[in-house]
């Protein structure tokens, strides 16, 4: 690539320094700050930078080893117009502008030579670019942030009554599908026949009741005296009003036993005869009252 095929009666500006070549050949700058270089496919203009902000890149070195093969040159940052490309002579400063299609093209960063500068010449590029901020903040009830694939999360508290989808009359949030599942619309029946499904048999001679006793009638069914011990709350933390109904089913006495701690409201602690029924009613921590009919 030589002077001969850019004479400077065919282009040429007869400039000394970069800046002043380029001048030369822009179209006038008066009036035009701020604005980057544009083209409509005919001829070159002034044009607004898009949003997001941006700045022209004046003088600028691509990165790239000069050495009379090398073709490809990187510039700092992707053009968001025409790129402007002049080759100097560092021997005396003289600079041959360079036709964009012709001997350059670009693509994103690169610039791709379509012959490759010799040893003592040096590329100046000027162009129009824009800095976007592609990094998002979610804020209010979901947040996260990142620039993609953003992981978000639910603030605690956020989901109130009026951001949930509504619900039929008399129909209650829960799960009656017998395992794990999400939250359904319960009808009154369905809960009405959860609540009610709370038998349980009590065929051994003794049983420490558990949380999942709570709302149950439990029927002792052994001949030999059974034993009803109430745990500690620290072993089981049942809510106060919880309520027990126990039934003796079977000729064996049932009894009933405090954990440590606990204290058992009653006139006598055990059921006297057969078809004969107690209820426990928890009234505080660890106190609670049995009623023996």
């Amino acid at each position: 690539m030589g002077n001969s095929k850019f004479r400077i009666n065919q282009g040429g500006t007869g400039a000394s320094t970069a800046n002043d070549a380029l001048n030369n050949f822009l179209p006038s700058q008066t009036g035009n700050s701020g604005k980057v270089l544009g083209t409509d496919g005919t001829n070159a203009s002034w044009v607004s930078q898009g949003g997001g902000g941006g700045s022209l890149v004046i003088d600028e070195t691509p990165s790239g080893t000069i050495n009379g093969t090398n073709v490809t040159f990187t510039l700092a940052n992707s053009p968001t117009s025409t790129v402007l490309l002049t080759l100097f002579d560092s021997t005396n400063g003289s600079g041959i502008p360079l036709l964009y299609g012709v001997d350059y093209t670009v693509s994103d960063a690169t610039i791709t030579m379509t012959t490759a500068p010799v040893t003592g010449t040096t590329l100046r590029a000027q162009y129009g670019t824009t800095t976007v901020s592609t990094s998002v903040t979610l804020t209010g009830d979901v947040v996260g942030s990142g620039t993609s694939n953003i992981s978000t999360t639910i603030s605690d508290g956020a989901i109130t009554n009026a951001k949930m989808a509504n619900m039929s009359d008399l129909t209650f949030k829960g799960n009656v599908s017998g395992s794990s599942a999400a939250p359904s619309d319960v009808t009154l029946n369905q809960l009405q026949a959860a609540l009610s499904n709370n038998i349980v048999t009590e065929s051994t001679t003794a049983r420490t009741l558990a949380e999942s006793d709570q709302c149950k009638y439990i029927r002792t069914t052994n001949a030999s005296a059974t034993t009803i011990t109430v745990p500690a709350n620290a072993s089981v933390a049942f809510p106060v009003g919880t309520q027990i109904d126990i039934f003796q089913a079977g000729t064996g006495t049932v009894s009933f036993v405090a954990a440590g701690g606990v204290t058992i409201n009653a006139p006598a602690l055990s059921v006297s005869n057969q078809y004969k029924a107690a209820s426990l009613k928890k009234v505080a921590t660890d106190e609670w009252d049995l009623i023996i009919g």
